[in-house]
């Protein structure tokens, strides 16, 4: 089972599908929904980006960890990543990214089940987590190649040291994500359509023009 974890978690994380009891004893996984005003509570940031060709790609997380019965397991966990360029900050709060400034994005769900892929693989026991939702775009999808987005983002944070059984694990995956932004919610995005609502909610004092070309 543990092999078949790995790439169920990864599409939940692109598709947002879930797990049967059959594949791991994580029987479901449940989903809030985040309405937009609420959405704002949640990210820092609120960029108009395009996505940065290619647009996705997944970041190999290297891991070891001991099993309960004394097994060294040797593994590889595979975080989805969307890459955007920012091309207008809408509002920010603390440093904001530059014009033009290329992001690589993760699902704000991939810590959460990082940690219930290590947790399946110790000890073959799950949980089915509830995680926080935006109904929004989806950027894993195909789009074309003009298309324009806001992005609800947390800035890049340091993960910190993990202690405990899995904590080279974490040491592996703290610097895959160095340097990146997770997603405020999972599906914090919304189509350029949007902006007029999106300002109107968080009444910013004024947005950074797209630089010139």
């Amino acid at each position: 089972f543990p092999g078949a974890l790995k790439p169920l978690a990864a599409l939940f994380l692109l598709f947002t599908v879930a797990f049967t009891p059959s594949e791991a004893r994580l029987s479901q996984v449940f989903h809030q929904e985040v309405s937009l005003e609420e959405l704002r509570l949640y990210g820092a940031w609120a960029l108009v980006v395009r996505l940065d060709p290619p647009p996705t790609r997944t970041v190999s997380v290297p891991y070891s960890l001991k099993t309960q019965d004394g097994k060294r397991v040797e593994s590889t966990y595979g975080l989805p990543v969307a890459r955007v360029v920012v091309e207008e900050v809408i509002v920010a709060e603390g440093e904001a990214p530059e014009v033009g400034a290329a992001l690589e994005l993760y699902e704000s769900e991939s810590l959460s089940m990082f940690a219930i892929t290590l947790e399946y693989e110790a000890s073959g026991m799950s949980e089915s987590p509830i995680f926080h939702r935006f109904k929004g775009e989806n950027l894993y999808a195909t789009h074309p190649a003009d298309a324009r987005f806001i992005v609800f983002l947390r800035p890049p944070a340091p993960l910190g040291r993990q202690e405990g059984p899995f904590e080279d694990a974490w040491a592996s995956m703290a610097k895959a994500i160095d340097g990146m932004s997770a997603f405020a919610v999972g599906g914090a995005v919304l189509p350029l359509s949007r902006r007029a609502e999106v300002e109107a909610l968080l009444n910013p004092p004024g947005a950074r023009p797209v630089a010139p070309s």
